[in-house]
């Protein structure tokens, strides 16, 4: 994956750099890439990680919840 982020993100300097884009506007914008697309893999990780063991009980316990306010109702 991190392999997959610098590529992306030299193809991106690459194309600013063609369009014009002065060097130091470049340079300032290569850290932001970095750490967004690095906080996006990141997020992508704990959230395959964390749904079966947190998301499922929590949709479980909602659509119960749900279940009961609806046939309380009836």
């Amino acid at each position: 994956m991190p392999f997959l982020i610098v590529i992306f993100v030299v193809i991106m300097v690459l194309v600013l750099w063609k369009s014009g884009i002065p060097q130091a506007i470049i340079m300032l914008i290569i850290p932001l890439m970095f750490s967004t697309l690095g906080g996006m893999a990141a997020a992508a990780g704990v959230s395959a990680f964390a749904t079966p063991f947190i998301g499922v009980p929590v949709g479980i316990a909602v659509f119960l919840m749900l279940l009961g306010k609806f046939l309380s109702k009836r």
